[in-house]
């Protein structure tokens, strides 16, 4: 073995897939070509460092053909160490280790040369990750005897891997070509829309293999796609139009699709998370009628072959009562050079056919090479989704006259009204923009109008921000709310379209995805985005409309339970807005909910809170653990070790690392869970994390890491109250009302550690059993009384401030738990109950006001043109007649009638 600790040793132990060491079996990185208990004193082991730059570039361009996953790579150091004869029972092996690094990428290659020892399961080869990342297998112990002979690359012998941060990535290839293995793909992520060609490495290829991808693990809607052999390591096949997103399986045949052996997963990104790549002008594409179009791309983008053609083609969308489908309608343009990098089509000269008329509402324009083999980074390029309405245009004006959007509006109309019971299903606005600005776990900003990112709210004017539920319906709904300046919310009945309108089908799909109605995006735009621009846009039946997509008001909204872990041990209940303080390491049940529970690790900081000062009297928050039915999700504050060499925190699903990066998509969806990343990768910084974890059933954590400390807030649902529990308290019963009660925090602190609920850790790791008190400590507040001196300014008289102060003699850290305490309060402030009462609808009338809460007033001062005002009062106050019930007084009689002539 080759350590990277004088703590490395072995141990007669047999290593599985993920397994950590203890502590005392010292969980320290190492790499074993051959882990086995050598005979004391047999053998040499000899090493040297490579200096040569003419090895070194041999090596890197050696590397870059290995594994598929690197484009270039030079390295920077190169150590090679061999162990010669080393014996085992009178037998002897010879086998070799070379390391490469460009301080960025590492690579491990293992030669063997002569293995004469009998397998044995505690003979092994492998890595260690160490620091909690356990162990992974390079090659099955049970194929290590006869390693010289197997192909595991170009050569005999020879295993190629790559050393990711928390990945041991196999490169090279695979002698066992139909046995099932692991597919190794570059890139592993990709639109929906396809076009990107895909690096292929898992069987030893060879030149008369047929090569075949098939995307999907459903045998009748897979998709699949042809490639080609470019040599003995590694195959190309082009990524196809899908109709999923996130993980998908793609599996590889090398017979033609007779049969697919080896298999791996890549991430589809969402439609709108993809950059076009055929350029388009709005004015052209996006609109009722076109006469010409013109397409522009880039020959880098496709191929660096001058040389090759493309064909420019309109590729459609439709759904039919079961699936959803991608079309190519018909070539605009063939045999156009790829470097001419522009082409223009007159619409007129491409009249749809009747079925196409009908069928395709929306679609994009598609640059397809016509050789896939002369194909680089992408075999297609497609433009932004648009509407197809130029397309049809014509025809649909021979048919049903110019007016024919609002042929199309009713046609909607009458089918979208026959079902209305999705409607009743999806959740309520939040009253306020406070509100929905606090409600993260259930509610999502949107794309087009975030107050914080993108301000255009193009499709809802004088809004600031909207938001979209991200908790799916029965029916597969969601709903979109948007908020004025005033920070109201947006009602159709004061706003018109321009309101928050509900989505009988949800922007982000709803898995399997592939039905019709919860295909990513592309249902949305068919129930929803395109019934508006024919009602409202191209129409003058904007009524049908609104009638169809009112917003849900916001008399039923109830804002979740927000409660909160900081600093040195701090936490602050459901129910109280103050904070106690945790004293002893451990594991602790932070919540229990029904198939749901939350732990929390706290102890001694990591890290030393100053250059010289190492903390032993405080604990801190460092591990996150969320158990929801069979899905296990840990986030993990790395030790010191781990922090210099990469990021501050790993996540962890189902014993799985998830990498996030400037270049991973933000959001992650698996089966009960959804992680969003919220890191700002603008600069390259290690020092702050932030992801918040969204399960199915609407409980939220938000985990920031900062200044080597994590740090979390919990959401839960209002309907979870009487069902939850643990050291956060319950809904609405509190179990901590007064800090200062040191006996109760005692107790109760202890009672929800896992020792005390004698229940099993959902960490990866065990905590050190050493760091555990064996008595309770009492409360550890009497380090408040350390003289603090001039610091004291710092902390704004915040005690718990003072307190991490004088723990950790950091005034960054104590001012970090100060501002961490104010923002959850606040946000634990705007996410308080609201009572509305519903929407003030007098059809056609003048108001003074569109504010709808507790005690507002409405007065109606008329009605639009062509509208007279009935006699009576016109002026209605909301009034509680309960903490859950509110009603306009005097009821609503005021009418706007239409004028006689």
């Amino acid at each position: 073995m080759v350590g990277f600790s004088s703590k490395v040793n072995f141990t007669d132990k047999t290593l599985r897939q993920n397994d950590v060491l203890t502590e005392t079996e010292k969980d320290v990185p190492f790499i074993a070509p051959y882990r086995f208990n050598a005979s004391a004193g047999k053998g040499h082991v000899f090493y040297r460092i490579v200096t040569s730059s003419a090895e070194m570039d041999y090596l890197g361009k050696y590397m870059e053909e290995s594994v598929i996953q690197i484009n270039y790579f030079r390295p920077t150091w190169v150590a090679i160490v061999t162990w010669r004869e080393i014996e085992y029972e009178s037998k002897f092996n010879t086998f070799q280790l070379v390391l490469l690094t460009d301080h960025i990428n590492g690579f491990a290659v293992f030669n063997y040369d002569v293995m004469n020892i009998p397998a044995k399961k505690t003979f092994q080869a492998g890595f260690y990750g160490g620091y909690g990342q356990g162990w992974t297998d390079a090659i099955p112990y049970d194929q290590l005897p006869h390693a010289h002979q197997e192909t595991g690359s170009d050569v005999r012998g020879r295993f190629i891997f790559k050393i990711d941060e928390s990945f041991m990535i196999k490169g090279g290839c695979r002698n066992f070509r139909h046995n099932s293995g692991n597919l190794m793909i570059s890139p592993s992520v990709a639109g929906m829309l396809g076009g990107e060609m895909l690096n292929v490495s898992g069987p030893c290829f060879r030149p008369n293999d047929r090569i075949f991808c098939k995307f999907g693990a459903d045998e009748a809607l897979a998709v699949t796609s042809i490639g080609f052999v470019r040599s003995t390591t590694r195959s190309s096949c082009y990524v196809p139009k899908l109709l999923q997103r996130g993980r998908v399986k793609i599996s590889l045949s090398i017979d033609h699709g007779e049969s697919y052996y080896y298999s791996t997963y890549i991430y589809i990104l969402h439609p709108l998370a993809i950059t076009p790549h055929v350029r388009t002008a709005p004015q052209e594409v996006d609109i009722l009628v076109s006469e010409t179009i013109t397409v522009q791309w880039s020959l880098q983008e496709l191929t660096d072959n001058p040389e090759a053609l493309i064909d420019v083609q309109i590729i459609g969308y439709f759904e039919n009562s079961n699936w959803g489908a991608w079309t190519t309608i018909t070539k605009v343009g063939s045999n156009i050079a790829a470097s001419a990098e522009r082409f223009q089509f007159t619409v007129s000269d491409f009249p749809c056919i009747a079925s196409d008329c009908t069928r395709f509402d929306v679609g994009f324009i598609e640059i397809k090479l016509q050789d896939g083999n002369q194909a680089g980074k992408r075999r297609s390029l497609n433009s932004e989704i648009v509407p197809l309405t130029w397309f049809r245009n014509t025809a649909m004006s021979n048919l049903y006259g110019s007016n024919w959007p609002t042929f199309e509006c009713k046609k909607w109309y009458d089918k979208d009204r026959m079902s209305k019971r999705w409607y009743r299903e999806i959740d309520d606005c939040p009253c306020t923009l406070r509100q929905a600005l606090a409600d993260v776990t259930r509610w999502t900003p949107s794309r087009d109008c975030d107050l914080h990112g993108n301000r255009k709210c193009s499709a809802h004017s004088g809004a600031i921000h909207c938001v979209e539920s991200l908790q799916k319906t029965f029916f597969d709904a969601a709903n979109s709310c948007c908020y004025a300046p005033d920070g109201l919310l947006m009602q159709t009945v004061d706003f018109g379209s321009q309101g928050s309108v509900p989505m009988r089908s949800d922007v982000a799909g709803t898995p399997p995805y592939i039905n019709s109605g919860i295909v990513p995006y592309m249902s949305y735009l068919l129930s929803d985005v395109m019934p508006y621009r024919y009602c409202c846009e191209w129409g003058d039946t904007c009524h049908l409309f609104t009638e169809l997509r009112p917003t849900t008001n916001c008399v039923s909204y109830k804002p979740n339970h927000i409660a909160w872990v900081y600093g040195q041990g701090h936490f602050s209940t459901f129910t109280d807005p103050g904070s106690a303080t945790v004293c002893n390491s451990g594991d602790y049940v932070l919540v229990e909910a029904p198939g749901v529970v939350i732990q929390g690790r706290l102890q001694n900081n990591l890290f030393n809170t100053t250059k010289d000062h190492k903390v032993n009297d405080t604990v801190t928050l460092t591990n996150i653990g969320i158990q929801y039915d069979s899905e296990n999700i840990e986030v993990r504050l790395k030790s010191p070790a781990e922090v210099k060499r990469s990021r501050l925190v790993d996540v962890i699903v189902n014993k799985e690392y998830v990498i996030f990066n400037k270049d991973s998509p933000r959001r992650r969806d698996f089966t009960r869970s959804i992680i969003v990343d919220k890191n700002n990768y603008t600069h390259e910084n290690r020092e702050f994390y932030n992801i918040t974890v969204i399960l199915k059933d609407g409980i939220g954590v938000e985990i920031e890491g900062s200044y080597n400390r994590l740090s979390v807030a919990v959401h839960i649902p209002d309907r979870f109250k009487g069902m939850v529990d643990g050291l956060l308290g319950k809904i609405p019963e509190t179990e901590i009302g007064n800090v200062q009660n040191m006996s109760s925090l005692r107790n109760i602190t202890y009672k929800w550690t896992i020792q005390s609920r004698k229940t099993t850790s959902i960490f990866n790791t065990l905590i050190d059993p050493d760091k555990i008190p064996e008595v309770w400590k009492s409360p550890c507040l009497q380090t408040l009384h350390r003289d603090l001196g001039h610091l004291v300014t710092q902390c704004e008289q915040d005690e718990r401030c003072l307190y991490d102060l004088a723990s950790t003699r950091n005034t960054t850290l104590a001012r970090s738990s100060l501002l961490f305490r104010r923002k959850f309060a606040y946000k634990k402030k705007s996410a308080s109950k609201v009572q509305s009462c519903s929407a003030f609808d007098v059809k056609n009338s003048v108001k003074n006001s569109r504010n709808y809460t507790v005690g507002s007033s409405v007065t109606i001062t008329g009605c639009k043109d062509g509208y007279n005002l009935n006699y009576g009062s016109h002026k209605y106050v909301c009034l509680a007649t309960s903490a859950s019930q509110q009603i306009w007084t005097p009821r609503i009689q005021s009418q706007c009638f239409c004028k006689s002539n």
